[in-house]
């Protein structure tokens, strides 16, 4: 399905599981409630997407993935591979972000924040890897905690 235009198109509730979705224009699709498990999304624009309630857990690839403005509220993010994609402005309100890999070698996420991730959740015992991106506004290194203390 590499790079193709879905650009606003309608794929709520949509099954696209380990659907291969390389470089394809996403941008402002509706993908709420749609199911993205194992998908590769590499070089995908989800800019202003909306991904509400979509579940992307064990994403393989998100490699230059763009999900800048979207919304990922409540998104299930479970272990997804998601180093190298870009997260500026993107909403993570209640995202679960249990074993999500952010980070991996010289290769990590981009525009995230601490304040983003102060808003998201996690299993205690399974952490997402996010230690030591850095922070888009800060520049500091974004450290996760069981319960992340919310930066106003």
């Amino acid at each position: 399905m590499g790079w193709l235009n879905f650009s606003a198109c309608n794929f709520e509730g949509a099954d696209l599981s380990g659907a291969t979705l390389t470089g394809c224009d996403l941008s402002g699709a509706w993908l709420d409630e749609a199911i993205l498990r194992g998908a590769t999304l590499s070089g995908a624009n989800l800019e202003k997407a909306n991904l509400t309630d979509a579940d992307l857990a064990e994403v393989k690839s998100a490699v230059d993935a763009n999900f800048t403005s979207a919304s990922l509220l409540s998104a299930d993010l479970s272990c997804a591979n998601l180093q190298g994609a870009e997260f500026r402005h993107a909403a993570l309100e209640d995202a679960d972000l249990t074993g999500t890999v952010f980070i991996e070698g010289a290769l990590e996420a981009k525009g995230l924040t601490q304040k983003q991730v102060a808003f998201a959740k996690a299993d205690d015992n399974i952490p997402p890897i996010i230690d030591g991106v850095p922070d888009a506004e800060t520049g500091q290194r974004i450290r996760w905690s069981a319960r992340p203390t919310i930066i106003t």
